[in-house]
């Protein structure tokens, strides 16, 4: 058995993958990594170019599924980096790349003043750190531009991570945890025994990371109504890090999910004395009141699960367990330990694991 508890092993775990870079796009080292990882505890192992499989033998009919990728930038000309995300959209022409000023706006302040360490996309070994001073949209091409003159020497095309600046004070942690902290609670979940399958896929933040999941489950063969996607959730307040919601969902803009397992999980959490909540039902709430004000609707939330299970037409269902923060896609996005906690309780209900 693993000394300490399942709390601090997921907390001393994120900080341990936030120090490997992952950008969206980027992230084989990533993946080469969690490979190490699983197969040193004994997983049977299938790295692919866009998903990694920890196949654990055992009863367990649970898939949880994972999300490697995090935002960074690449650098584009000399001593000159963009946003990652949306190099990588363009890639694919996607049709919903967001290009508004309002959103570049909030990109700059998210990513202003930060340290970042290029890497080699192959090993992921560092090649330069620097930190971002400035930043500005240029509207006309569309481009969220990042000066960086100490990366002027680098190869174009070079990854850009956000170093951790991960931060546990208060019983909150604060850093780039998503999705590092999926990656930690789900390595240790089969560090403390469950016996099944570990699905890392990516390019999830540029809303791709469906597709490498079921052409994954397509070349199995599998599908599953108990896909557990884990995941993080944000909201504009901290009363529900505050409080430890274990969030949950039974729908998306999308699909509807696997109404029976979400009410098991929704029922263990009753069991095991842990608050939660529906985040379509928190937002409709929140609708509601920006109806009432004369402010346009928000949309419920686009999920990798809802979109498996519209492209599937419901062969592969299942439920998404997210940890609430705030200060979402940032460098210093929060969670409280207790959140932690009552996530890691309530997958240990469900998956028959001992947890302390």
């Amino acid at each position: 058995m693993i000394p300490g508890s399942t709390r601090e092993r997921v907390i001393q775990k994120t900080l341990e993958y936030l120090d490997r870079p992952a950008v969206v796009g980027y992230e084989q080292p990533f993946l080469d990594f969690m490979d190490r990882e699983f197969t040193r505890l004994g997983c049977e192992t299938t790295l692919a170019d866009r998903h990694l499989e920890a196949n654990c033998p055992g009863e367990r009919h649970e898939i949880i599924c994972v999300h490697a990728d995090r935002h960074g930038l690449i650098c584009t000309e000399p001593g000159i980096c963009e946003y990652a995300a949306w190099i990588a959209r363009d890639e694919y022409a996607s049709e919903d790349r967001p290009t508004s000023p309002a959103l570049a706006v909030r990109v700059c302040t998210r990513f202003v003043d930060e340290p970042v360490l290029a890497y080699d996309p192959e090993t992921g070994a560092a090649l330069a750190r620097a930190v971002t001073r400035s930043a500005k949209y240029v509207e006309d091409e569309a481009k969220l531009v990042f000066p960086v003159p100490e990366f002027k020497k680098l190869p174009i095309g070079t990854p850009v991570c956000f170093r951790r600046q991960t931060v546990l004070d208060h019983e909150m942690l604060s850093g780039q945890i998503d999705n590092a902290v999926s990656a930690a609670i789900a390595f240790t979940l089969v560090e403390r025994g469950f016996e099944g399958r570990i699905l890392f896929t990516t390019e999830e933040e540029i809303g791709r990371s469906w597709i490498h999941a079921k052409a994954f489950l397509d070349d199995k063969d599998i599908r599953t109504d108990r896909l557990i996607v884990l995941d993080t959730s944000p909201y504009p307040e901290s009363a529900a890090i505050d409080a430890g919601l274990v969030v949950l969902r039974r729908r998306d803009a999308h699909a509807e999910f696997n109404a029976e397992f979400v009410e098991e999980l929704a029922q263990t959490c009753e069991r095991v004395g842990v608050p939660y909540e529906y985040k379509d039902a928190y937002m409709e709430r929140r609708n509601a009141e920006r109806e009432a004000a004369g402010e346009n609707r928000l949309s419920i939330g686009s999920t990798e699960l809802g979109r498996l299970i519209t492209a599937t037409e419901g062969e592969i269902t299942g439920a998404t367990i997210q940890l609430p923060t705030f200060g979402y896609h940032s460098n210093s996005e929060t969670t409280s330990t207790k959140a932690i906690e009552h996530v890691m309780r309530v997958l240990g209900e469900v998956l028959k694991l001992e947890l302390p």
